[in-house]
């Protein structure tokens, strides 16, 4: 899953770029996991932040004319590129949280073959 939006426009901040592709890292890094493991629903999630949430993210910031950039500050307190890095941190930070539910998952297998071979063969020594 490819995001879908041209990273070499301009008016896109460098930090902002950073952030987008570190969200692409993480996708392709849960998709690889998320095969076998993730739920309708967070593959779902996965395609809509690829294909939706960060494309017309990014593109409703550089659609503001930079003479006007500063409505934003005057609303919000904040620059406009100030705002795009903190929601793309927030779609990093829901991404740490797929990938760690999917890790999870394999945790809990682990135990759970741990105890199997406790009850199968006996207990460790170093239990």
């Amino acid at each position: 899953m490819r995001l879908a939006f041209d990273l070499s426009d301009e008016r896109i901040p460098d930090v902002a770029r950073d952030k987008v592709h570190r969200i692409q890292e993480l996708i392709d890094a849960v998709q690889l996991r998320a095969r076998d493991r993730a739920s309708a629903e967070e593959l779902a999630e996965l395609r809509q932040i690829a294909e939706a949430y960060v494309p017309q993210l990014l593109q409703s910031y550089v659609d503001i004319p930079q003479a006007h950039r500063t409505e934003i500050y005057r609303q919000t307190g904040r620059s406009a590129s100030y705002a795009l890095g903190d929601r793309l941190d927030r779609i990093v930070d829901r991404l740490q949280e797929i990938a760690a539910s999917l890790a999870q998952g394999d945790v809990d297998a682990f135990h759970q073959n741990m105890r199997f071979i406790d009850l199968r063969f006996g207990r460790s020594p170093f239990d």
